[in-house]
């Protein structure tokens, strides 16, 4: 009996959707998959990993990894802990059996890591958040990681020694006074004349400088200077303790010179000097900055806010609010990508593109609560955000140690779809030009013990080259036909290329609320070299199916730009 055929077509531009029921779902919509991406009309196996070969690189204890870009070489940046020690290696690209030993850093359990570029990438500055932000300059090779100059220059003053002199108190205590300017300052004032007594008066004072040590949770570049936020301040010298926590302030350095870094972070420094330190309005604190249009943005937990260069040498920069009903979660959780931010908010992912009005959310009513809820193994106040730029996605991924895959949710930017993969653990992430092609560039990973390009061309397994990259998309409660009959499914035609068999897992229902996907189904070998369709024979109002990887392939690559159903009508109603 000849059947109905029904057509699921464009399948690149639903993706998947985590939040609502699957019964209310486009047909072109999936209600769970793992390890595609939605591309150029089609649904399309993630490819795997790849493993970098980095001479002597350390085999665990890897907290950080970046890629460096200099104007001399590119360097892959490791990041390696042994008790309270932070090691940082660096291997230059098309030297990699040569470890370069740059320096080292002041560890703990509470260290955060982050890094930035200045001077267009001559610079490599590093921080954790327990010490000092340290810088590199390239080449490499010649340089050593070294702590910001001044960084700990602009301190609480407090008074030692006060005297005044005017004509009615003329005499200045004898004896010599040395002081040492590392430690101390001399300040002295004059009173102007007072109409009911005559002469001036003034006022001599000797204060302390504190040595403290100011530690920051984020700095980032900010053209010719650099921007610090969420500041501590806790004393060198016994007793040991906080001085000042300042969670909602930021500090700007001094304009460097062209090639230099900057020299000064203190406000109060006499000449020329676009060092400052400015309090945010509100309680929240800063969790990153990133720039947008030649403004700083710098989000706290609560509220965005803007640092914008005035072109005045007496007040260089003017901070505003923008908005106190949005922030970021985390270090890492803004991410800019054509022209604007995309961030992980405490409920929300949304797009800022420099005004409040017109923020958007990219995640509502599709993986929003997924994401902000339980059901996930990904943490929304430590979330992290790397860009594909090869694919146009943003990668949303939790740092972890646990040995085995890491969830990595991925919005894909220009087709508003999302997708989800199973990476290697994660515990910290970059970006860097492909070895073959400097033009493409590929997420880079460490999963603590080994370095690996993560979405490598033409790789379809994890990183050892042997186990194989699972991919697939599922659908539950997908109806039929319009009608109340019970269906029959007769067969399924896969318009797909590639070189991969794929599994075919089918089962009908009749009961429009189960979701129990294909469990006790029917499964189906599809064989891309003799098939065109797989006959099923399943009955039911509503159709769970699953398409991935058929269990004997060894990691080729597979799409799929549509398929048909064939539907027998009639059936028990």
């Amino acid at each position: 009996m000849a059947g109905q055929v029904i057509p699921i077509t464009d399948l690149a531009s639903a993706g998947v959707v985590l939040d609502a029921p699957s019964i209310s779902l486009p047909p072109n919509g999936f209600s769970d998959v793992s390890n595609v991406r939605f591309n150029a009309g089609a649904v399309r196996k993630m490819e795997g990993e790849l493993a970098i070969s980095l001479t002597n690189c350390p085999t665990s204890g890897i907290k950080h990894l970046a890629y460096w870009q200099g104007p001399t070489n590119n360097y892959y940046i490791v990041v390696h802990e042994s008790g309270v020690l932070a090691t940082v290696y660096g291997w230059i690209v098309g030297a990699l059996g040569t470890r370069i030993t740059l320096g080292t850093m002041v560890t703990s359990a509470a260290a955060n890591y982050s890094h930035t570029v200045f001077n267009g990438g001559f610079h490599f500055i590093i921080n954790n958040g327990v010490d000092k932000p340290k810088y590199l300059a390239d080449p490499a090779a010649t340089n050593t990681l070294t702590a910001l100059p001044n960084w700990d220059s602009y301190l609480t003053q407090s008074e030692l020694v006060s005297m005044q002199w005017d004509q009615f108190n003329p005499d200045i205590p004898l004896g010599t006074f040395v002081i040492d300017f590392s430690t101390h300052c001399l300040l002295y004032t004059v009173i102007p004349i007072d109409t009911t007594q005559p002469g001036d008066t003034i006022r001599i004072s000797i204060q302390t400088i504190p040595p403290i040590d100011v530690r920051c949770g984020v700095i980032k570049s900010f053209g010719s200077l650099l921007i610090a936020g969420d500041l501590t301040e806790t004393a060198q010298a016994s007793p040991h303790g906080v001085i000042r926590k300042l969670p909602g302030v930021i500090r700007t350095s001094d304009v460097a010179a062209p090639g230099n870094i900057p020299t000064s972070w203190n406000p109060f420094r006499r000449g020329a000097n676009t060092a400052d330190e400015f309090t945010l309005s509100g309680t929240g604190t800063v969790k990153d900055m990133a720039e947008l249009q030649g403004v700083m943005y710098v989000y706290t937990d609560t509220s965005i806010h803007s640092i914008q260069r005035t072109g005045s040498p007496n007040i260089p920069f003017s901070v505003s609010p923008v908005t106190d009903s949005y922030g970021a979660n985390c270090l890492g959780a803004v991410k800019e990508y054509d022209g604007r931010h995309v961030v992980v908010g405490s409920d929300d992912v949304y797009i800022f593109q420099g005004h409040p009005g017109n923020i958007q959310s990219i995640a509502d009513m599709r993986v929003r609560h997924y994401l902000h809820g339980t059901v996930t193994t990904l943490d929304a106040d430590n979330i992290k955000i790397i860009r594909n730029r090869r694919y146009d996605e943003l990668w949303f991924y939790t740092p972890s140690i646990t040995v085995g895959d890491t969830e990595v949710l991925i919005w894909n930017y220009r087709n508003n779809t999302w997708t989800k993969r199973s990476q290697t653990n994660i515990l910290s992430a970059d970006i860097a030009p492909y070895s073959g092609d400097d033009n493409s560039s590929l997420p880079l990973i460490t999963n603590g013990g080994a370095v690996f390009y993560g979405d490598a061309p033409g790789n379809y397994t994890l990183r050892n080259g042997s186990t194989v990259y699972d991919s697939f998309i599922e659908r539950e409660r997908l109806g039929l036909t319009p009608e109340f009959d019970t269906e029959e499914l007769s067969s399924i035609a896969l318009l797909m290329s590639g070189t991969s068999d794929l599994d075919v897992e089918i089962r009908g229902s009749t009961r429009p609320q189960d979701e129990t996907g294909i469990t006790s189904g029917s499964s189906f070998t599809f064989s891309y070299a003799d098939d065109y369709k797989v006959d099923s024979r399943i009955q039911g109002r509503f159709l769970n199916y699953k398409i991935g990887d058929q269990s004997a392939t060894t990691g080729t690559s597979w799409n799929l730009t549509g398929y048909q159903f064939e539907i027998i009508k009639g059936g028990t109603r």
